[in-house]
């Protein structure tokens, strides 16, 4: 473990660009002191070390950031937190698929994430940073799942939930640009969600602002640039709160598509405005 353990040091000075090249020198006698290694083992160790090195830098994100500096920073981390539970809560009532609840559970992870990262500090504070990211990240899987159900989005979401511990922000990126895609082009052909969407986008502006400036605003904002981060919570809650609408028109469109083969409604009644049929509905149906 000692050879293994040098050899990752001398490998992480020789990435950050050689540091003292003194401390390389050193990391390299350790690593060869005391061993009579050969020519060909100490390769196979230095590959073994490169490669828990890449590893472990691929596992993002890495250290802190300081938005809970202050007592009333965390505070307020901590109480937007909370609705993004509330949320997944209430959408749980709302959804009727399998699909759509595990989405709402996943909101609901979101937001017990949130508040423990906010809630934690020291050592603690750098795992609960990489679980809050990755709950966003499960949470864009399952979020793909519900809106297009079926064999092909159950393998995405599983290629997702494989490429999370490495780059959960990829994951998210990729989970909210096929969601926005989907979102415009249903409010292009359904009218009854055109508020949703016009409510999303604002928020999502919103939000994307709020996430890209708040290191800066920070430094030079007072009191509003050092609370940035509360107020990112709040905007991205009401991108979830649209998201949820989404998801439920998603489920409406599928719902009534199958309430109409069952023979429940006629092929001119209009999707906008009308509650679909239940599963149970359209399975007491009567056959012909």
């Amino acid at each position: 473990m000692t050879q293994l353990e040098d050899a990752w040091v001398a490998e992480e000075l020789r990435r950050e660009g050689g540091g003292v090249a003194g401390e390389l020198d050193v990391a390299l006698e350790n690593f060869d002191r005391g061993t009579e290694l050969t020519s060909a083992s100490r390769p196979l160790l230095e590959r073994i070390a490169d490669a828990a090195v890449s590893v472990r830098d691929n596992l993002q994100p890495q250290g802190d950031v300081p938005n809970d500096s202050t007592n009333t920073q965390r505070a307020l981390n901590i109480a937007t937190s909370l609705p993004i539970v509330l949320l997944g809560v209430r959408l749980r009532g709302k959804v009727k698929t399998n699909e759509g609840m595990s989405y709402a559970n996943s909101v609901v992870a979101v937001g017990m994430a949130a508040t423990l990262y906010h809630s934690s500090w020291g050592g603690v504070r750098r795992i609960t940073r990489k679980l809050d990211y990755y709950a966003i990240s499960y949470c864009s899987a399952k979020l793909v799942r519900a809106l297009w159900p079926g064999e092909t989005s159950k393998r995405a979401e599983h290629v997702m939930h494989c490429i999370t511990p490495f780059r959960p922000f990829w994951v998210s990126s990729a989970g909210a640009a096929a969601m926005q895609v989907e979102f415009v082009r249903l409010a292009a052909k359904h009218e009854s969600l055109r508020p949703a969407l016009k409510r999303h986008l604002c928020a999502g502006v919103a939000s994307g602002m709020a996430f890209a400036t708040e290191d800066v605003l920070a430094e030079n904002a007072g009191f509003l640039g050092k609370h940035m981060h509360s107020l990112w919570h709040l905007a991205s809650t009401t991108t979830l709160l649209t998201i949820g609408e989404l998801v439920q028109h998603k489920e409406h469109v599928r719902g009534f598509a199958a309430a109409r083969s069952a023979g429940l409604f006629d092929s001119a009644t209009s999707l906008d405005g009308l509650q679909y049929a239940s599963k149970e509905e359209i399975d007491s149906k009567p056959a012909f």
